[in-house]
């Protein structure tokens, strides 16, 4: 069935101001049943004028919809390029990447989520991979994986980071967190290096 023009309207204009390429790295993916690509048939956006850039990024979500095999990310994008560059690595080099000089800074240039990495390692997400993926991970995440972060033996270093970034009241209310996640956090937590910054 047909949507009303006003809802049309509405979702091309949240479409407009959320489409990014790290939001379609991270939310146009195969498992979702409804991707980017059919938003946009769906409600025809028209690009934002103020962002040169968005008309190429629609017509790549539309190809890694329709035409996966040729999609091509947008050469103006680095973001999207960077990510591309990273998944065309075969498997065995991977670990290198994130493990050498400036491993943590190609990442997050590449948009990699800590749920990508693990996924695109193919393997155990050791303290290595955490402690590449860190300095990018969100507020959020840091709170979700702290327990994660001991099992694999981040070093206390990069967890004192950790921790005096999930303690800043501003980067706390930016995170938009309820409070019982940071207990529950604490509570499944096994170190008390997350107790005290």
């Amino acid at each position: 069935r047909a949507l009303p023009k006003p809802l049309k309207r509405g979702i091309a204009d949240a479409v407009r101001r959320l489409y990014t390429g790290r939001s379609l790295l991270k939310y146009d993916t195969a498992s979702k049943g409804f991707r980017f690509g059919d938003v946009l048939n769906l409600v025809h956006a028209a690009p934002d004028p103020a962002k040169p850039w968005q008309g190429e990024l629609f017509r790549y979500a539309l190809d890694r919809r329709h035409r996966p095999d040729t999609a091509v990310p947008p050469a103006g994008d680095r973001t999207l390029t960077a990510h591309r560059a990273l998944i065309e690595l075969p498997v065995t080099e991977r670990r290198a990447v994130v493990t050498g000089p400036g491993g943590a800074e190609r990442l997050a240039e590449a948009g990699m989520t800590w749920e990508s990495l693990a996924g695109w390692l193919q393997g155990p997400m050791d303290a290595a991979a955490w402690e590449a993926v860190i300095p990018s991970m969100g507020t959020m995440a840091l709170v979700r994986n702290l327990r994660n972060f001991d099992e694999a033996g981040v070093s206390d270093e990069v967890a004192a980071t950790a921790a005096a970034r999930i303690c800043d009241p501003e980067a706390v209310a930016a995170s938009r967190q309820f409070p019982f996640r940071y207990l529950a956090a604490h509570r499944h937590a096994p170190s008390l290096r997350w107790a005290y910054p």
